[in-house]
C-alpha cells in the first residue's frame, strides 16, 4: 500500500511540474501577440468600430484582449434598444457573413505574426447581450 501511495505522489509531482512548465511556454509564445496588439490596438479597434457601428451611424465602445494564441475584440454598440428583433437578426446574419473577410485579414496578419492562430470579434448590445461572434482561424 505504501508503494502505491508513493507512486501516486510521484505521479502528482511530475504532473504538477509539467503543468507549471507548460504555462511559462504559453506565456512566452504569446508575448509576440501581446506586443502586436499593443502596437496596433488603436488601428484594430478603429477598423472594427467602423465596420460594425460607425458605418451604420451608431456609436460604440470597444476593447481588445489577448487570449492564448489569439485575441478577442469586443464591440458594444449603443442605441439598439429600440431596434426590432427581426432587424437585429438581420444584423447578426450580415455580421456573421463577414467571416470570409476576417479569414483573409487573419492571413494578412499571420504574414507579420505567424504565431497568431485566431482572432475573434464579439459584437454586443450596450447591455452586454451578444449579437454576433465571428472567429477567424482555429481557436
Amino acid at each position: 500500500m505504501k508503494k502505491i501511495i508513493a507512486l501516486l505522489l510521484s505521479l502528482m509531482l511530475v504532473f504538477s511540474l509539467a503543468a507549471c512548465g507548460g504555462s511559462d511556454k504559453a506565456d512566452a509564445d504569446n508575448s509576440k501577440i501581446k506586443e502586436y496588439v499593443a502596437e496596433n490596438k488603436a488601428e484594430l479597434l478603429s477598423s472594427m468600430e467602423q465596420s460594425f457601428a460607425a458605418s451604420a451611424g451608431l456609436s460604440c465602445d470597444s476593447d481588445i484582449e489577448v487570449k492564448g494564441m489569439g485575441f478577442v475584440i469586443s464591440i458594444n454598440i449603443h442605441g439598439l434598444d429600440n431596434v426590432p428583433a427581426e432587424q437585429k437578426a438581420q444584423m447578426k446574419d450580415a455580421y456573421e457573413g463577414l467571416s470570409g473577410t476576417f479569414e483573409s485579414a487573419l492571413e494578412l496578419m499571420q504574414k507579420d505574426l505567424p504565431e497568431l492562430e485566431y482572432y475573434q470579434v464579439d459584437v454586443c448590445e450596450e447591455d452586454g447581450d451578444l449579437l454576433a461572434s465571428i472567429v477567424a482561424g482555429d481557436k
